[in-house]
């Protein structure tokens, strides 16, 4: 990873890390977000493509309370 001592000065910096824990919790981040990354492909079996260039959002709307009535009447 290019950045890893970068990232790592940073977090020891922020947090008060040693920097041999900060540069372990960069290369795990990283190896999660790779494996998520490819996850995309496992999924489908091909890359799904972002339906529109520029940033995507994910919204979530409540739509009320839902829930099941399991008493005898």
């Amino acid at each position: 990873m290019d950045n890893q001592e970068t990232l790592a000065r940073l977090l020891t910096a922020v947090q008060g890390k040693p920097l041999a824990e900060a540069c372990g919790e960069i290369t795990a981040g990283a190896v999660r977000i790779r494996w998520f990354a490819e996850d995309v492909r496992r999924a489908r079996g091909e890359i799904v493509p972002a339906p529109a260039a520029g940033p995507q959002f994910a919204g979530y709307v409540p739509r009320g309370w839902r829930g099941s009535d399991d008493h005898a009447m």
